[in-house]
């Protein structure tokens, strides 16, 4: 666990100077546990040279965690033996040796051995604790270097175990550093240290007095404010430690000890760390010894330490000590007077008394139940400071659920209330809370962990007061505050209750710890003289798929659709999993099977004198459904070809370039039953090419393999896909220049508002369902009302002249129909050798409007025509949306405040993210009712794109509305306070998962909030 106060002064620190001396006085390393310190404290006497060695050698790194260590006194109390002893990081809670608890108010924990000190058994246990400490495995950055790579907890502590006693003076953030990535190049501050307890005792300075100099060094990247503080450095604040890792169990830490430069570690006689390790980093300026190793990924149970202990909610209270009686030795019993006489409780063990002058008592049993305000007989123990007496103080107790507790004793208000604890409370106030432990920023939920409740207000998404909440830099306090202030009429004392979930479900404190199972509900009253706040908000907290059901309903009513998994347990929504597959274009698909497989190939576009093209492939060209949701927002991640023959020749293209969009034609080949011509010739691509995407604005083409990436055509990438046919890549994310991102494009995205497909029947084409018997041509979309999801992926290529390319390869082909070259299923231009010896050169960059090509005779060839290219798109379910209904805010004209989303986004792995859009309507037709559906407040009753479900997608006519958009502009944005104004919201949200290591984010809660 993270340590809360500073370390001992017996700790030395990275302050403290040497002389260098050559001659040190050392003693003999026993390899043991004694108690042979200066003042007979304990030590391990650590192998060494007597810090005359003429190199120093890192030895091991082992990783553990930090504790206060104890021995059982006679009279069964804990006696503190050492700070900073390092245990085991996986160290059992309880065994018939030790015992793992946590000073809450100290805030480090304490591992209790269960043997007095002078016990032979006492070093036994010490010894066996200190041999079960993992090592961290030798792995450096060398591309040879292969997994498992050594995980460590967040919040754990690496102890550096060196061949020879350390000059101390020499240890500072520059020589031992840690730092962040995959290549160690980000530096990440840590708390250095050298280990108290092992090492040497050696006469530093020649005067006689022996010191210990330590063979160890702490890195602690976990930092408490108290740590901060106490540091001679500038320190942050950091609980946690360390960040979370990918969870795909490469490095994402690395410890870096510098061998070269002005600060570099040394032994007493000034040698220093040797370059000579196994995992050296020569290519750092320092030449650094390194160490790689992974940590928990950020949804992990094993990102922190295991708790010591649980989870415990702290209150202040203000008291009078009224008479304090001295009982002998540290020993104090006190009476106590409560400021708030409802907070009065019975003083229970180990609650704090705290003086102004830092004099603190911990109570050693419960005292009398408390008369009135007043609390007799608390048998009190000086901790620090010098006595108790009479006078002001504060007593720190935990909230155990105990009768006589009054919870709303255990929050804080600000500003304060009117009359204590929790009467006339502003409108504004925030509400905090205090723990003894940081708190794990993953179970921080402003709608289920710490939630503030209108216990008056029926609907179970409005019940919840909507607001954030914010936990402290050191993590032991939370502070939840109400994105608009809590509804309140001028003259009343409304009522709210904030509700701490205990429980394995509820707070948690790093490593687990759980608070009570009972938890804590407070209630509060507003301030009756406050102005009048006309506001409201809404709560999704996904804790059943259908969480506010209208009176009148007698079936489902769902507020979400769309491409998600309900986790009901956890209470949560996922995305799709990340999923990689491949979808061929050729014969082996009903739609390609019906084309003719042209006997000779094309050159187009890898034409050494340049080419432009545009081709496309429509939905069921890959074996897709119209209405299949599954394949829906699916990105092209990788494209392929089909060489004609088979077989590839080498060759290389410097400049090329692949873009992607959705077209705005979908080519019917469909024939003429009688004339054996095309039904729909005109709905194919035309010769323009910007006008043939789908929409310049909303959708423009997506350049996903830039210009300068070029392509080199290689026959050893050539494989057979799965339908038995050759295929050759396109460089699409294949040749990646060292340090380049892969690009996706988003195909049949359901977030692009544009319709397509003119002169064509729709979708389903015609031709589709003149072959597999199925459908009705244009049900369920007409003729330019295809959305994206019928929309064909439209690609360019361009290829840009070079004398070094051979252009021998040619694509194998089909034509859609013989009868005619409509309608068009590629535009383009390209280079070639005219009859008249001439050469047509074709810059793509400078070519609006395609200009055929130059057949091998040396003539022109058509710009347009029915050319389907065979292939593969390589695909990856990395994009899932949902869609929420439609929100009534039952306010005028409100105003919106920043959305909640938990978890936030620091909070989803990495790599991942949630991105949500919104639009606002002024009124919205057909209200719900039950011989309706329950229309927009169903979301069965909405379409992939949010829109009222039609009837030929199956939805019910009686259900269908049309919304009134805010100012007539049914587009979504990014900004919900674009929508100020609009009385009814909707929301799209997007997960955006990570294709590389598979890990999606994830939706706790959504919180919407408005004011009048």
């Amino acid at each position: 666990m993270p340590r809360a106060v500073a370390l001992a002064t017996s700790l030395l620190v990275v302050t403290a100077c040497s002389q260098g001396n050559s001659e040190f006085g050392a003693d003999t390393s026993t390899g043991l546990w004694t108690f042979s310190g200066p003042s007979g404290e304990l030590r391990f006497d650590a192998p060494h040279h007597g810090g005359r060695a003429t190199k120093l050698t890192l030895q091991t790194v082992y990783v553990g965690r930090l504790v206060d260590l104890y021995a059982r006194a006679s009279d069964g109390e804990p006696e503190l033996v050492a700070r900073d002893f390092l245990a085991p990081a996986a160290v059992a809670p309880t065994t018939a040796d030790w015992t793992l608890g946590f000073d809450d108010f100290a805030g480090r924990d304490q591992l209790v051995i269960a043997h007095p000190r002078t016990a032979p058994l006492f070093l036994d246990v010490v010894a066996k604790l200190d041999a079960g400490l993992e090592r961290v495995l030798e792995h450096g950055l060398a591309p040879s270097e292969l997994p498992p790579y050594t995980a460590i907890a967040r919040n754990a502590t690496l102890a550096l175990e060196f061949d020879d006693l350390l000059d101390p003076a020499s240890l500072d953030a520059q020589s031992v550093r840690l730092a962040l990535g995959g290549a160690g190049d980000q530096p990440f501050a840590a708390r250095l240290a050298t280990d108290p307890l092992h090492g040497a005792l050696v006469d530093v300075d020649g005067d006689g007095a022996r010191e210990l100099r330590s063979t160890r060094v702490f890195v602690d990247a976990a930092i408490s404010a108290a740590e901060a503080d106490a540091s001679s450095l500038v320190l942050p604040v950091q609980p946690l430690g360390l960040p979370a890792g990918s969870g795909s169990g490469e490095p994402n830490v690395v410890l870096r000890l510098a061998t070269v430069g002005e600060r570099v570690l040394a032994n007493l006689s000034g040698a220093t760390l040797a370059g000579d390790a196994a995992t050296l980093d020569t290519s750092a300026p320092t030449h650094d010894v390194v160490r790689a190793f992974a940590t928990g990924p950020v949804d992990s149970a094993k990102s922190f330490l295991s708790s010591a202990t649980m989870l415990a909610l702290l209150g202040r209270q203000g008291v009078q000590v009224t008479q304090a009686t001295h009982q002998g030795g540290a020993d104090w019993q006190l009476d106590l007077l409560y400021a708030t006489p409802a907070c009065a409780a019975t003083v229970e063990r180990r609650d704090a008394l705290v003086y102004g002058d830092g004099t603190l008592l911990l109570a050693r049993s419960a005292s009398n139940p408390p008369s009135g305000a007043v609390v007799t007989g608390a048998l009190f123990r000086v901790v620090s400071g010098s006595a108790a007496s009479v006078g002001a103080a504060e007593l720190q107790n935990k909230w155990r659920g105990a009768p006589g507790q009054e919870p709303a004793c255990f929050l804080t208000f600000t500003p304060a209330p009117l009359a204590g604890p929790a009467r006339g409370v502003a409108p504004n106030a925030t509400v905090s809370a205090t723990f003894n432990l940081p708190l794990d920023p993953r179970s921080l939920g402003a709608f289920d962990e710490f939630a503030i409740v209108d216990p008056n207000e029926p609907s179970a998404i409005r019940s919840f007061v909507v607001g954030a909440l914010v936990p402290s830099v050191a993590g032991t306090e939370v502070v939840f505050t109400p994105s608009v202030p809590f509804a309140h009429q001028s003259g009343s004392a409304e009522a709210f209750e904030a509700h701490l979930r205990g429980g394995p479900l509820g707070l948690l404190g790093l490593g687990g710890a759980e608070l009570l199972p009972a938890g804590l509900t407070a209630r509060f009253q507003l301030d009756p003289a406050a102005a009048t706040v006309q506001s409201g908000g809404i709560a999704l907290r996904f804790s059943s798929a259908d969480e506010d059901v209208p009176s009148f309903a007698t079936f489902p009513t769902p507020e979400v659709r769309g491409q998600f998994l309900f986790d009901l347990a956890s209470e949560r929504i996922l995305p799709r999993p990340v999923t990689h597959f491949a979808a061929a274009a050729d014969p082996s698909n009903p739609i390609v099977g019906t084309m003719l497989t042209f006997t000779q190939g094309v050159q187009t576009p890898l034409v050494p004198l340049g080419s432009k093209l545009m081709n496309l492939w429509r939905y069921h060209d890959v074996g897709f459904s119209l209405i299949d949701e599954a394949t829906m927002n699916v990105d092209v991640e990788g494209l392929a070809w089909s060489p004609h023959g088979g077989s590839v020749v080498a060759d290389q293209f410097p400049d090329f370039q692949i873009a992607l969009t959705h077209s705005r034609y979908l080519p019917d080949e469909q024939l003429s039953n009688q004339t054996l011509l095309p039904t729909k010739p005109m709905s194919g691509v035309v010769a323009t090419f910007a006008q043939n995407v789908a929409s310049a604005t909303n959708d423009p083409l997506t350049i996903v393999h830039p210009k300068a990436y070029g392509y080199v055509v290689d026959p050893t990438d050539t494989f057979v896909a799965a339908s038995g046919m050759a295929m050759q890549p396109w460089p699409l994310n294949r040749q990646l220049p060292v340090g380049a991102s892969p690009s996706y494009y988003t195909w049949r995205d359901t977030a692009v508002q544009t319709l397509g497909a003119p002169f064509g029947y729709g979708a389903e084409t015609g031709k589709f369902v003149d072959v597999v018997q199925l459908g009705q041509a244009g049900v369920p979309y007409a003729k330019d009302q295809v959305p994206t999801i019928g929309l064909p992926l439209l690609m360019e290529f361009r290829c840009y002249p070079t004398g070094g390319a051979v252009g021998l390869n040619d694509f194998q082909i089909a034509i859609a129909i013989n009868s005619s070259a409509a309608p068009f299923f590629r535009a383009f231009s390209s280079g070639g050798t005219l009859a008249s010896g001439q050469s047509k050169v074709v810059d793509p960059d400078a070519e609006p409007v395609a200009t055929g090509g130059v057949s091998s005779s040396g003539f022109p060839t058509p710009q347009l025509d029915n050319v389907f290219y065979y292939g593969q798109a390589d695909f990856v379910v990395r994009v899932s949306r949902a869609h929420t209904i439609w929100f009534d805010s039952r306010l005028g004209t409100p105003s919106f405040a920043t959305p909640v989303l938990e978890p936030t986004a620091a909070l989803q792995p990495a790599g991942t993210q949630i991105v949500v859009a919104y639009r606002g309507a002024t009124a919205i037709g057909n209200p719900p009712s039950g011989s309706n559906g329950a229309s927009w407040v169903n979301a069965d009753n909405f379409d992939f794109y949010g829109e009222s479900r039609s009837s030929a997608l199956g939805g019910f006519t009686a259900a269908q509305f049309a919304p009134s958009f805010l100012n007539g502009d049914s587009a979504w944005k990014s900004s919900i306070s674009t929508l100020d104004g609009a009385r009814y919201v909707q929301a799209r949200i997007s997960f955006i998962a990570n294709a590389a290591t598979g890990a999606t984010p994830e939706l706790a809660s959504f919180g919407l909030a408005y004011q009048q």
